[in-house]
């Protein structure tokens, strides 16, 4: 029986469609048929494949589902028909093949063979392409074994027995590097505490510190407009002096209280200092009306603008502790000096007192 010719390359069409479809009949001899086949490795060859499409056949699959006859025919502009029947001959080919050689090579795509009972056995092209789309373009990665070395944890163990201990000149050593870094440490500890509890200057620096206002701060604050600082009662930090010990001495305010009112919530800027000179010397039984004591001498400044600008002659009073006193006004009377603590409660500040210096 002669061959018959092949017009269409079977082979081609079906490699095509095994890319995008998991099965392809062939009517006349079978599906084939591909599933998904992770990447291997490879032990005897010692390469990594990629991800592939495994193709297998099945004799059992004979009716047409139009797949490879629709697509012959679009691509080779023929007939439903026309296209059925080259792919008839091509598959009558194959089968005489099968009869007379026992054998068909299917390139690229793999070998069919008839076994004793005559059935097709199929064998995949170990060479065919990678069908995964999604594979394209991956090769084959050599895999290098690593070879890890055996650590013998026993000599290990053996070395960390035999290392040094101590002897007693090096323990002697390290007792006099810590009696002498304890003596500098309480040396050090003793001196700053000494000056902290002895210098008001640092006392104010370290207050500031852990406060968390310093003087860069404090002087970008803008000071208040004065028609609002005129308008403002003055404060004083000093609690108000009952009416039997309104007049006092300047030994009995060894321990007053900071100003709370303009020193702590009124924002203040470091402004030149306009005040710098301290009172006077001033004569004996010299009664002063104190509107204000403060730790820092840019506020009890700030508080002489205001009264001069409300017509009062005021003044700043130096104490020993590091205070800085401002009175509103004074006097040489003691009866004036009643009098006018009484007005300046009633207008100014209901705790103003009266120092005698």
């Amino acid at each position: 029986m002669p061959k018959i010719a092949s017009i269409v390359h079977l082979e081609n069409h079906i490699r095509f469609l095994l890319q995008e479809n998991n099965c392809v009949v062939v009517p006349g001899l079978g599906g084939f048929l591909t599933h998904y086949q992770p990447a291997r490795l490879i032990k005897t060859r010692q390469v990594i494949t990629a991800p592939s499409k495994k193709i297998a056949f099945n004799e059992a699959l004979q009716a047409s589902d139009g797949l490879l006859i629709n697509h012959i025919a679009k691509i080779n502009g023929y007939t439903y028909a026309e296209a059925e029947e080259q792919v008839s001959k091509q598959v009558a080919g194959w089968r005489e093949m099968l009869q007379n050689e026992g054998k068909v090579y299917l390139q690229e795509i793999g070998t069919c063979t008839l076994n004793d009972e005559g059935n097709i056995y199929f064998l995949p092209d170990p060479k065919a392409p990678n069908l995964l789309l999604d594979s394209f373009g991956m090769e084959e990665v050599e895999a290098i074994p690593v070879e890890r070395q055996k650590t013998d944890i026993s000599q290990h163990l053996q070395n960390a027995a035999t290392i040094e201990a101590p002897t007693g000149d090096r323990k002697r050593k390290w007792g006099w590097a810590m009696a002498a870094a304890i003596i500098f440490i309480g040396f050090f500890l003793l001196v700053g505490g000494y000056l902290i509890f002895t210098k008001p200057d640092i006392q104010e620096n370290l207050s500031g510190f852990f406060t968390g206002r310093t003087n860069d701060t404090e002087g970008a604050i803008q000071d208040e407009q004065p028609s609002t600082e005129e308008s403002r009662p003055i404060i004083s930090d000093a609690p108000e002096p009952q009416p039997d010990n309104r007049i006092v001495n300047d030994e009995t305010l060894s321990d007053e209280p900071q100003m709370t009112g303009l020193e702590n919530s009124d924002p203040l800027v470091d402004e030149p200092d306009l005040l710098t000179e301290t009172a006077p010397v001033l004569e004996e039984d010299v009664y002063y009306i104190i509107g204000g004591s403060f730790s820092r001498q840019r506020n009890a400044e700030k508080l002489v603008r205001s009264l001069e600008r409300k017509g009062y002659t005021p003044g700043i009073i130096n104490t020993d502790f590091g205070h800085f006193r401002v009175s509103i006004t004074k006097t040489s009377k003691a009866k004036e000096a009643d009098s006018l603590l009484s007005i300046i409660r009633q207008k100014e500040n209901s705790s103003a007192w009266i120092l005698i210096n």
